[in-house]
């Protein structure tokens, strides 16, 4: 067992409870964007006369819509942050560690022997990094509450997709008013 352990294994836990609230708020933006796109689309759609040309077109501008929507919600679930910003992370949130836990990351990643005070400066820090509850600064509440939100986004983008079954285009709804032949 290496000193640096405490802190690889605090900078491990932190990076996956923050990784985890990064995807879950990406999945809001996303959800949330994608459903606008699908509103519009339909609303477009519906008065498109039911022109195969022009529904063509609208599928086709949804369908790209729809991919730029993904990319851009999801875009800050692709960035997986080094030990140091992670540990940086920690030290915002926790003024007990006092930019120590930085430099035991940059410390860990040097392939330079540890220096008679660097292993003092390494004990410290595990001492310090063992004692911090990633709990603390990546909290519960905190992803609980983003996993709702990602729930109801997703809900609000099937409830849209369900709901576009039955609309009907604006065309339609004329015909039959005033046709009683088409009731």
């Amino acid at each position: 067992m290496s000193g640096f352990d405490p802190v690889r294994e605090l900078i491990g836990r932190v990076r996956s409870r923050w990784r985890r609230l990064v995807l879950l708020q990406s999945t809001v933006r996303a959800a949330l964007a994608t459903s606008a796109v699908l509103g519009l689309m339909l609303l477009v759609a519906a008065w498109t006369l039911r022109m195969p040309i022009l529904l063509a077109g609208v599928v086709a501008a949804a369908a790209l819509a729809l991919v730029a929507a993904l990319v851009w919600g999801f875009r800050p679930a692709r960035d997986v942050p080094s030990d140091g910003r992670v540990a940086r992370f920690v030290e915002e949130r926790e003024e007990s560690l006092d930019d120590r836990l930085v430099t035991a990351a940059q410390l860990a990643s040097s392939s330079d022997p540890l220096t008679t005070v660097g292993r003092l400066f390494t004990q410290d820090v595990a001492r310090r990094a063992a004692e911090v509850d990633p709990g603390a600064v990546v909290p519960a509440p905190a992803l609980r509450r983003a996993g709702f939100q990602a729930a109801a986004a997703l809900f609000l983008g099937v409830t849209i997709l369900f709901a576009s079954r039955t609309i009907s285009s604006p065309l339609t709804a004329v015909t039959a008013a005033t046709d009683p032949g088409a009731l």
